[in-house]
C-alpha cells in the first residue's frame, strides 16, 4: 500500500504536464477573406538579349571535367542559367556549372537563359590515358 501514494502522485504530476492548460495552447490563424485577388509573389525574373556558352576545356579524356561559363548580352534582372546536353547524353553529364566526361564520344551543351539559348559548344571525349602501361614491350625507356 506505501507505493500506491507515490504512483498516484506521480500520475497527477504527469497529466498536469501533459495535458494542456486553457489559453495556453498555440491557437491556428486564419487569413482574412477578401474579395481582391491575391497577388502572386514576384519571382525575380529578368530578360536577356543573346547567350554564349564555354567550356574551360573542349578536349577531355573519360574521367575529366571542366567549368562551364555563361556570357549574358543585354541582361537586366536576375536571369537564371542552366547548362544542357543537346547531344551525346551519354558522352557527358552536367552537374551545376561542371561537365563531366563520361565515355569516348562527342557531345554538345547549350546555355539557356529564359527563352534564349547559345550556340552549342562541342566537347570531345578521348580514352583515359594509363602512364603505367607499357606502349611498346621492345621499346626502351630512360628517365
Amino acid at each position: 500500500m506505501k507505493w500506491i501514494k507515490p504512483i498516484a502522485l506521480w500520475l497527477l504530476i504527469v497529466s498536469l504536464i501533459v495535458a494542456p492548460l486553457p489559453g495556453c495552447m498555440p491557437q491556428s490563424v486564419t487569413p482574412p477573406v477578401t474579395d481582391e485577388p491575391s497577388e502572386a509573389p514576384s519571382t525575380p525574373t529578368g530578360t536577356v538579349e543573346s547567350v554564349e556558352a564555354s567550356a574551360e576545356k573542349v578536349a577531355l579524356m573519360v574521367g575529366e571535367t571542366t567549368d562551364l561559363d555563361a556570357a549574358l548580352t543585354g541582361a537586366q534582372g536576375s536571369v537564371k542559367i542552366e547548362y544542357l546536353v543537346t547531344s551525346g547524353e551519354t558522352v557527358v553529364k552536367i552537374e551545376g556549372e561542371r561537365l563531366i566526361a563520361l565515355s569516348v564520344g562527342t557531345a554538345e551543351i547549350v546555355a539557356k537563359a529564359g527563352d534564349v539559348q547559345s550556340i552549342p559548344v562541342t566537347v570531345t571525349v578521348t580514352e583515359a590515358i594509363d602512364p603505367y602501361v607499357d606502349v611498346d614491350k621492345d621499346a626502351f625507356y630512360a628517365n
